[in-house]
């Protein structure tokens, strides 16, 4: 079990200081937060175009929407729970 001493100290030192790959991280989440703002913002734009072209409700749109967004968010897949 891990003590509170260890959970409060200072982390060891590991050198050179931090590991120079996170500002290469942090570029790659910053552009694919971009591109996933981009993707939604294009989607919702052409809503007007996809109603005509299928010939489907707001609400039959707003539905398939909704399911495209909870797809590109990031975090767990809630539908493969464990058994």
């Amino acid at each position: 079990m891990t003590s509170d001493a260890q959970i409060l100290a200072r982390p060891a030192a590991t050198g050179d200081g931090a590991d120079p790959r996170r500002w290469l991280t942090l570029i790659i989440l910053l552009l694919a937060a971009f591109m996933n703002l981009l993707d939604v913002s294009i989607v919702n734009i052409a809503i007007p175009s996809i109603q005509r072209d299928l010939n489907a409700s707001y609400a039959d749109v707003q539905w398939a929407l909704a399911r495209l967004h909870a797809r590109l968010r990031p975090g767990p897949d809630h539908r493969r729970q464990a058994r």
